[in-house]
């Protein structure tokens, strides 16, 4: 299992490349997300930064995608799900009870 450490430097590397990709400078990809340089460089780095110091800057990367793949895992139930919650459904009666007048 990766540490919140491990995870903060593969970030930090991925929008490095991602930056590099696009040939911009640190300066103009803090500028076009309206973030500040130390910021950037922080993410960069693999420091502790805001969440909206990386989703501003992966939206001037044009990688929300990343994003958008979380709720991949949500927007359907797995057959483990629907299994359980049939399961906590009430039992459907197979006839109608019998009423009297």
């Amino acid at each position: 299992m990766s540490t919140i450490q491990d995870i903060e430097s593969k970030t930090g590397r991925f929008i490095r490349e991602a930056r590099l990709g696009r040939d911009l400078t640190q300066a103009e990809l803090a500028r076009q997300s309206d973030v500040s340089l130390s910021s950037l460089q922080n993410l960069e780095a693999g420091r502790g930064v805001k969440l909206e110091t990386f989703l501003r800057t992966l939206r001037t990367l044009d990688r929300l995608d990343i994003i958008d793949a979380l709720d991949e895992g949500f927007s359907e139930l797995s057959p483990m799900e629907a299994l359980r919650l049939a399961q906590k459904k009430p039992a459907r009666p197979q006839r109608a009870s019998r009423r009297r007048n």
